[in-house]
């Protein structure tokens, strides 16, 4: 019955969202004219790139997750550099009038969530996976995003689960709103590609299965199972992956990222 109970508060509400050109002027104040990413200052692309219905505390919320390319000066721009990655941001709304023209009331913008991925190449939902979310205590959500992240050449592709943490909005507190990306866990990777532009590369592929194991109060551990193949670090071969190739994730407290353990 007590679970039962917990669904029912957490059961959404459905309602139409804020439009994604409505939710970049709110992020960045500059109106695109409709479209759904555009340039800025200094060449910088701005877009939305996911979003996810929530509630904690009994509140409901829809946030939409942006992002913004490094800025490029001269003529020609500079290329990318390797470690320069996307800026992260985040608009979260509250359903506060619920049935009405104008459900939505806006708690804020984050034009600074964290900094994901490198090269300056956006961060990209990959569809055939779906987003996890766990509750850490009443007050604060975990939620991991699955993302993919295609290598330069186009020859190799690494799956991830992007991590985000939400804490409840405090009304009386000068920032209302709290999201945070937590850094990424790799689930997958596939190189097999390669092989059909140079036959002799060692061509390897696995998945993960991504697992939450919780901590009352306290950030989960995270675990990837992995099956499929991989390159050996001693030998240089190709050899199949097996219970001693399982990652753990611990989130650190004091950066407020999680870390390969």
């Amino acid at each position: 019955m007590e679970n039962a109970m917990n669904e029912d508060a957490n059961a959404l509400v459905e309602e139409q969202p804020p439009s994604v050109p409505t939710i970049l002027y709110l992020l960045y104040g500059q109106d695109g004219d409709g479209a759904h990413a555009y340039e800025i200052a200094n060449h910088m692309r701005v877009s939305v790139w996911g979003h996810h219905a929530l509630r904690v505390g009994g509140r409901q919320f829809y946030t939409a997750f942006a992002q913004d390319t490094p800025a490029k000066y001269g003529n020609p721009p500079q290329p990318e550099d390797p470690a320069e990655g996307v800026m992260l941001s985040a608009a979260t709304f509250e359903l506060v009038r619920p049935g009405t023209e104008k459900p939505w009331k806006f708690v804020g913008g984050e034009r600074s969530v964290g900094m994901y991925g490198s090269y300056g190449r956006e961060i990209r939902i990959d569809p055939s996976r779906l987003m996890v979310e766990h509750r850490v205590d009443d007050k604060r959500l975990l939620l991991a995003i699955p993302t993919v992240q295609t290598s330069l050449a186009g020859d190799s592709e690494d799956f991830e689960m992007s991590l985000f943490s939400f804490d409840l909005p405090d009304d009386s507190a000068e920032r209302k709103h709290a999201w945070r990306y937590l850094g990424s866990v790799l689930t997958g990777v596939d190189n097999s590609r390669l092989c059909k532009t140079n036959p002799k590369a060692d061509c390897t592929k696995w998945s993960g299965t991504f697992e939450v194991v919780p901590a009352p109060g306290k950030m989960p551990t995270l675990r990837v199972v992995k099956k499929g193949t991989t390159i050996d670090d001693a030998t240089g071969s190709i050899r199949t992956v097996g219970a001693s190739d399982t990652s753990v994730y611990v989130y650190d407290q004091e950066e407020k990222h999680y870390r390969y353990k």
